[in-house]
């Protein structure tokens, strides 16, 4: 995949998500040997559950409320401290080192995302609640550090790939830490500009791909764009929120702690 793409496609996610790509770190030490328990439990559960005649939903429920339960009474696994990576995206690596772990032991997808949610709060609110959130150029020289790697490993020089890191981290800090407000437009050109990205990544045709991103740009601004009131960023932050709030506070963590977590989830995201 060119450069260009890759960059495309991951600026897109770190915009919408405000979760950065990591720089290249020693890799993060996996779920506890509890967690991993509690896991393999949580999905026998909804295995017993669906051969009892459960529904799918009903079951999952019952292995979520069970995983919760019992990583309750698990120690929390602190990140990793290396490389000056947040704790907050060191937890991220974490759960999705989880999520995979989970899939390669047969859970389904649905199943393994809230076992990695779930750790991903745990290891949040137990570790992180005294660190302020990486700024947003940290987080743009975190993304060019991967884009400089990606380009290595492509078998590329260093001095190309040195290059590739400073445009990627020179088109990172202008179109997401700039002081100027985007227009709705503007956010819409940029969602397009990722279906684009992810479409020419797929295969597809650049006439395709352009007719594709044309259409998202247009239902963009057609449900974003228009003057009908609707809900503000900061509305569906705190929403994002409160919903984290209490999936923390659920899952049996101190009520400091939960809002600690909230405070810095709020600073990522409006």
């Amino acid at each position: 995949m060119r450069p260009s793409r890759v960059f495309a496609a991951t600026l897109l996610a770190l915009a919408l998500s405000t979760m950065s790509a990591r720089a290249e770190d020693p890799p993060p030490t996996g779920p506890s040997p509890c967690v991993q328990e509690c896991a393999t439990a949580a999905r026998a559960a909804a295995e017993t559950c669906q051969a009892g005649g459960g529904t799918l939903e009903a079951c999952r429920q019952a292995a979520e409320a069970q995983y919760l339960q019992c990583t309750a009474g698990c120690p929390s696994t602190p990140p990793p401290t290396t490389g000056g990576t947040p704790c907050l995206e060191q937890c991220g690596a974490q759960a999705q080192q989880a999520f995979q772990a989970c899939r390669a032991q047969g859970g389904t997808v649905d199943s393994c995302t809230e076992t990695a949610k779930a750790g991903y709060l745990q290891c949040a609110s137990a570790n992180c609640a005294n660190q302020a959130p990486p700024t947003c150029e940290a987080r743009c020289t975190a993304l060019a550090d991967g884009m400089q790697q990606h380009c290595l490993d492509e078998g590329n020089g260093a001095d190309k790939c040195a290059t590739v890191r400073q445009s990627a981290l020179d088109r990172c800090t202008q179109e997401l830490c700039s002081s100027t407000a985007q227009t709705c437009e503007d956010r819409c050109t940029d969602f397009s500009r990722g279906v684009f990205a992810e479409c020419m990544s797929a295969g597809g045709t650049s006439t395709d791909c352009a007719n594709q991103a044309a259409d998202a740009r247009a239902h963009c601004i057609s449900e974003h764009c228009q003057p009908t009131p609707g809900p503000t960023c900061e509305d569906r932050c705190q929403a994002r929120a409160k919903a984290a709030a209490d999936e923390c506070v659920a899952a049996g963590h101190p009520a400091d702690a939960c809002t600690t977590l909230v405070q810095q989830l709020l600073a990522h995201c409006v």
